[in-house]
């Protein structure tokens, strides 16, 4: 599936079912789309299963997730014009040291934008903690709306992933303040997912199939961000499945000054002018290697 198509699948299940209610909808009414992140390797070494540009997706038999489009090329070295450190390096180094990072903070902020003669405008963030046993905990709040109009849907929930099990939590209706098992599906927000965001001391993993290059590597220079210097980093990343069809995204990349060179923020975002869609991820990490609890997920 191309990746604005991607996007269109999400943002037609929300019009498809999720404004009806304040409901999940359930499978069966809509095709099931995950939303997937992964980082390139800027060596030609693999895609690394963090948190960056979305791969296109394959088709499994009816649920559509997305996966590693193959190994990213490493990009073409730039000019040294720049008084600003090279930005080639500067987020090499920044990926070989988040690899052994074990316990982090995170806040995924996603937003999808639709326009025309069915516009829509949905926002989901979630908050929370990882660890490379692995496992993790996020709060999760969400609004899909219709511009002009009152009609609305909300998620309100905390999640819980340990390996492959999933809890969930919802913060508002019936049910609610009670833990259960859940399916991954059952742990998205309107199509989004959140997932550990750690590499958990993995330098790559395969992709089948397809290409995936940065290309226009470039440092915009220092800047504050959330509290901390850093400098910002841009790129394009190029995709390109095994049918020969070619996506396009803008990156945003913040890594921190100084001796030690650390990933604290990174935006991907996807616009469509044709479709009339956008959508977009930013993913802050902050207090690396600190420490984290997850909670329990017993009800007693």
């Amino acid at each position: 599936m191309k990746l604005v198509a991607l996007a269109a699948a999400i943002l037609s299940i929300v019009l498809a079912g999720a404004l009806v209610s304040t409901q999940e909808t359930r499978a069966g009414t809509s095709p099931h789309v995950t939303f997937r992140l992964l980082m390139p390797g800027l060596q030609g070494s693999g895609v690394h299963r963090v948190a960056l540009p979305l791969a296109a997706p394959q088709d499994n038999g009816g649920t559509p997730t997305a996966t590693a489009t193959g190994t990213p090329q490493p990009p073409s070295p730039t000019p040294t014009t720049s008084p600003y450190p090279d930005p080639v390096a500067l987020l090499t180094n920044a990926i070989n040291l988040y690899t052994s990072i074990k316990n982090i903070h995170f806040s995924d902020i996603y937003v999808g934008t639709q326009t025309g003669s069915q516009p829509l405008q949905v926002n989901a963030t979630g908050t929370g903690v990882a660890n490379c046993t692995p496992s993790d905990y996020v709060k999760v709040k969400g609004v899909a709306s219709i511009p002009g109009t009152a009609q609305r849907a909300t998620v309100k929930y905390e999640m819980v992933q340990r390996k492959n099990t999933y809890w969930k939590k919802n913060l508002t209706g019936k049910g609610k303040h009670v833990w259960k098992k859940v399916t991954e599906s059952k742990t998205e927000a309107f199509g989004f997912s959140f997932d550990n965001p750690l590499a958990c001391g993995a330098t790559s993993s395969g992709g089948s199939g397809g290409t995936d290059t940065l290309k226009d590597i470039v440092n915009l220079g220092p800047t504050t961000y959330h509290g901390q210097k850093v400098w910002h980093i841009q790129a394009t990343d190029v995709s390109t499945d095994t049918s020969g069809t070619t996506t396009t995204a803008l990156l945003d990349y913040w890594v921190t000054q100084g001796a030690t060179t650390l990933p604290v923020g990174y935006k991907v975002t996807i616009d469509d002018a044709t479709q009339g869609i956008s959508v977009s991820l930013e993913q802050v990490l902050s207090q690396l290697g600190k420490k984290v609890k997850i909670p329990s997920t017993s009800n007693r």
